[in-house]
């Protein structure tokens, strides 16, 4: 019986300072992830021109505001349409219902107003800032002046594209 206890003494002893294992065996866990290219939140404030007057002088000027949200580095290309027209060299504004009157007007992506902002050639790129920081660009607006046009509300509709 002494035997037995001493026996039993033994292997709880054993037990409590840890299993003895023969060998070890050991691998690595590796743990990767890829993070896409993702843009995000596309937002476009609308163009105001000022009244025009047909008999004017200057140009009508206006500007509008492009926000795209995109992961950090990410390359994306902003296109405009040619709005109703289809034409991005010579878009329209175009009066409501019965009248037919249109007024030629272009968007630029400079402020001299010298490069057309189009759908192919004349694209902007903007490299993204992170998908909770919007990176903004600038459309610039005219209306050329001295268009003999009724007294109207003109109108007209371009899509923004954003590519990535």
């Amino acid at each position: 019986m002494q035997q037995l206890a001493s026996l039993t003494i033994a292997s709880l002893a054993l037990l409590a300072s840890g299993a003895a294992y023969a060998s070890d065996m050991t691998t690595s866990l590796n743990a990767s992830v890829s993070v896409l290219p993702k843009c995000q939140t596309l937002s476009a404030t609308a163009i105001a021109f000022a009244a025009y007057a047909p008999d004017g002088q200057a140009d009508g000027m206006g500007s509008s505001t492009i926000n795209v949200n995109c992961t950090r580095g990410t390359l994306a290309v902003i296109s405009l349409s040619g709005g109703g027209s289809n034409n991005t060299a010579a878009r329209k504004l175009s009066g409501p219902g019965n009248n037919t009157d249109q007024l030629a007007y272009q968007l630029y992506s400079d402020s001299n107003y010298a490069t057309v902002w189009n759908d192919s050639s004349n694209t902007v790129q903007v490299t993204g800032e992170g998908l909770l920081t919007a990176s903004t660009k600038t459309v610039y607006a005219s209306i050329p002046a001295q268009q003999d046009v009724n007294p109207d509300n003109y109108a007209d509709s371009v899509v923004v594209t954003v590519s990535y």
